[in-house]
């Protein structure tokens, strides 16, 4: 069942402008200049932005590359965030590593427009769909969770990316510790009135999952992931996604957040990002 409300999020901007996307001369790769705008403001820092636009962005530009692997899905993608995502212009790169018939592995790098030193770096596998008939049972989807009523505007999470996203909470909440399960909906496209769809909207709210079930406060606390690990093994369908996420957190200040997404038809993808603990002070946000 799909969530209802009184009121649907509406797009109203973007997550960014595009300056130029390029077609290399090998039809195995690509490039693009973009301008991030205030919808992906992180929650730790103004001047920074949140991991889950910038990966949708790359899933976005390795989705562009011309493979050989017919009616591809990308149903396994690495992102490595190797240090924070500045705001302003940046430049996005896309290739093929290892074409094959059955499945297709690409790479995507994404750094500060006008230097070479990579701040994200993706690598997918764009696997074929061939539709199979099997005895027994394929396994069962998780069903959808129960639509949340309201719309609720998380109070710590700042500015930007947050309240770029419409959430309905079906379980547990969004300014509190904990498990959550949430409804998510963009308001603002991703690339100019390109909406986020597919694979890149999975990645869009798969990045909120350490949020979503925060067990630290985030007026005092960074639990920033330096990774996000997604399988998915179908597109979702229509805007909107629920997201069912959980932390765990060691004395020692290593953590680790898992999540469950998928839409009104069944869960379609799990996530995990490796979490590190550190105050504010210690890392100047």
């Amino acid at each position: 069942m799909a969530h209802s409300s009184g009121t649907e999020a509406t797009l109203d901007g973007c997550f960014y402008e595009a300056v130029v996307e390029t077609e290399t001369y090998a039809e195995d790769a690509y490039s693009g200049t973009f301008v991030s705008t205030h919808h992906t403001v992180s929650p730790w820092s103004d001047e920074h932005q949140h991991a889950g636009p910038a990966s949708a962005l790359l899933v976005r530009a390795v989705e562009r590359l011309t493979i050989p692997t017919e009616d591809a899905l990308t149903n396994q993608i690495s992102v490595d965030i190797l240090n924070p995502i500045p705001r302003g212009a940046i430049a996005v790169t896309a290739q093929v590593v290892r074409p094959g018939r059955f499945a297709t592995l690409v790479e995507a790098e994404l750094t500060h427009a006008g230097f070479d030193d990579p701040i994200m770096r993706l690598s997918a596998w764009r696997t074929r769909r061939t539709p199979i008939r099997m005895d027994g049972r394929l396994g069962d989807y998780q069903p959808a969770p129960t639509p949340g009523e309201e719309t609720v505007t998380p109070k710590k999470w700042g500015e930007g990316y947050a309240k770029a996203i419409e959430w309905r909470v079906s379980a547990g909440a969004l300014d509190d510790h904990g498990p959550s399960t949430v409804w998510a909906t963009p308001k603002v496209s991703l690339v100019g009135d390109e909406p986020a769809t597919g694979v890149p909207l999975v990645m869009l709210i798969a990045d909120a999952a350490s949020g979503l079930s925060a067990l630290a406060d985030p007026a005092d606390y960074v639990f920033v992931n330096t990774d996000l690990n997604v399988h998915v093994v179908r597109e979702p369908v229509g805007p909107t996604l629920w997201i069912s996420a959980e932390s765990f957190l060691d004395p020692d200040g290593l953590g680790l957040a898992t999540s469950t997404m998928g839409d009104a038809h069944g869960s379609l993808a799990v996530g995990s990002q490796a979490l590190f603990l550190a105050t504010r002070a210690e890392v100047g946000f």
